[in-house]
């Protein structure tokens, strides 16, 4: 090839890459726009204590000021057991009814709408139906467990700080794990049924056609659905407001919602800055982290 042919191939390889960027410029704009610059400004904040009207750089005083606030050392703990447990219990229900779903000859359309039910509501209304359901005078849960002889008496289910983080995680876990349920079985069902014939000619009992076929084809949309639950499990604090407003006692508060409160009932932006940037960090972290070890484990 000349020298004269490779300098026309040079300069449309440039134009065609030129005009691919003119196409996703706008794309890059609205990520610069409503990602990245929300982002850096709130670092940027994060090093000011804010006022009425006022502020004051302070480097990284608010980051000092929210480790050592009052309760933190809870609130950490409580985002801990709260992304962690609703997250292992959630998968665990809805790879269950996904496996169950799988087995129905009919109706499977029916029941998979009756059980995508609790995802459609929305979280407001979960919890104020839920903090009904649970209250200690009048709840249906009490009246429940009290007429079945399981208590003797009435269970204060969001106020006991022994029962509270709890009471809440149930309805977390009831609202989002059928959307969980939907992508497991998406998952499943792009496995082929030869593999599963196959593994029954051979003599592979369920648990082993479950280990060696299902769980690794799964693991791809496993991936997905881990790193979804974390982000929004960790930064879900709709219902913990609405049911015990983190109470009692910084029993059922965690780090999200601690964020909202300093910013829009304190007034301290400043310090919700640091707090979300923490958060920022950990959930990138997690992000970053699980996708390496999963990639790691393929490999």
């Amino acid at each position: 090839m000349t020298k004269a042919w490779r300098g026309v191939l040079q300069r449309r390889s440039i134009r065609d890459s030129s005009i691919g960027y003119l196409f996703i410029a706008p794309a890059m704009l609205y990520l610069l726009t409503l990602l990245v610059y929300p982002v850096l400004y709130n670092i940027w904040m994060s090093l000011f204590k804010t006022g009425y009207g006022s502020s004051a750089y302070v480097g990284l005083g608010n980051y000092l000021r929210v480790i050592t606030s009052r309760g933190f050392g809870q609130v950490m703990l409580n985002t801990v057991l709260w992304t962690v447990g609703n997250m292992t219990i959630m998968f665990g229900l809805a790879l269950l009814a996904a496996l169950v779903l799988r087995t129905i000859p009919r109706g499977k359309t029916f029941f998979r709408a009756i059980l995508l039910l609790p995802w459609v509501v929305p979280g407001v209304v979960a919890g104020i139906l839920w903090r009904y359901m649970l209250h200690s005078s009048y709840g249906v849960v009490n009246d429940v467990l009290l007429r079945l002889n399981l208590i003797h008496t009435p269970v204060l289910w969001l106020a006991d700080p022994h029962t509270s983080l709890a009471a809440v995680m149930v309805t977390y876990i009831w609202k989002v794990y059928p959307y969980i349920m939907i992508l497991l079985m998406a998952g499943l069902e792009a496995i082929p049924g030869e593999l599963y014939e196959a593994a029954t000619v051979d003599g592979a009992s369920a648990w082993h056609q479950f280990r060696h076929i299902t769980l690794p084809l799964l693991r791809p949309v496993t991936r997905v659905i881990v790193i979804l639950m974390g982000i929004w499990t960790f930064n879900s604090f709709d219902l913990t407001f609405i049911m015990t407003k983190g109470g009692p006692l910084y029993s059922s508060e965690i780090l999200a919602m601690r964020i909202y409160t300093t910013a829009f009932s304190d007034f301290r932006f400043g310090l919700a800055s640091a707090a979300s940037v923490i958060s920022f960090v950990i959930t990138a972290t997690f992000a970053v982290g699980y996708m390496w070890f999963t990639r790691r484990q393929e490999q």
